[in-house]
């Protein structure tokens, strides 16, 4: 009998351990303020202020247009690469690169413009071919300056013939609040690329566009 009354008070104790050692592991929710709760979610999605910047810069809106957010010359790349998104295939062979807005003879050399004065940030993507007539020029303007006029001064001046023995068939420019957007290259390549720019960034200032003449050969050269 002692033996029963024995076994009886164990198990007794093992269950009632069991329960609290339960009770302890649950999260004490009761006493977790709102501010607590949102900070815990946060850390466990692993959502800190860093990764926030980087998806802020281009979160597509449902009409696709992007939230621009560009602080460096490595956002404006970035932005390049969402609009070549979808028309991979045009390009297999494209180099995005940061040209720098102090250098003069770069900058005018790459977007017609007698220098940089008035950019902040300039990319520029074109083939690793040099033969190959195709350049996107994509610059941030500084502050107080007037983006319309300066795509108006690119689209005017940039030379459509500098690459060895071809020329881009067609040029168009425009901007957008900041950004000067200009794209060179057969209609082919050229329109899908600017009317992307265009879907990205939603409304847009004054459209340039301009067409290289075509020089025929002479009747003997037939």
């Amino acid at each position: 009998m002692k033996k029963l009354i024995i076994c009886i008070i164990v198990v007794a104790i093992v269950v009632l351990g069991f329960f609290a050692l339960n009770k302890n592991q649950e999260p004490a929710v009761d006493n977790i303020t709102p501010e607590e709760l949102e900070a815990q979610m946060q850390a466990a999605q692993g959502n800190n202020k860093e990764t926030q910047n980087i998806i802020s810069n281009f979160e597509s809106n449902s009409n696709n247009e992007v939230e621009l957010n560009i602080n460096s010359a490595e956002d404006l790349t970035a932005f390049v690469d969402t609009i070549y998104a979808g028309n991979e295939e045009l390009f297999p062979s494209l180099m995005s690169q940061a040209v720098d807005v102090t250098d003069s003879e770069s900058v005018s050399y790459m977007t017609g413009l007698k220098n940089g004065d008035d950019l902040e940030y300039l990319v520029v993507s074109e083939p690793m071919m040099s033969s190959q007539a195709y350049s996107l020029v994509i610059a941030k303007v500084k502050d107080g300056s007037d983006a319309d006029a300066i795509a108006k001064e690119m689209s005017e001046n940039i030379d459509m013939r500098k690459w060895i023995c071809v020329s881009a068939e067609v040029l168009y420019a425009t901007s957008t609040e900041d950004l000067v957007f200009l794209v060179m290259s057969s209609e082919e390549m050229a329109k899908p690329v600017y009317e992307a720019f265009k879907s990205k960034v939603g409304k847009v200032g004054q459209e340039y566009n301009k067409a290289e003449a075509v020089e025929e050969l002479p009747e003997d050269m037939y």
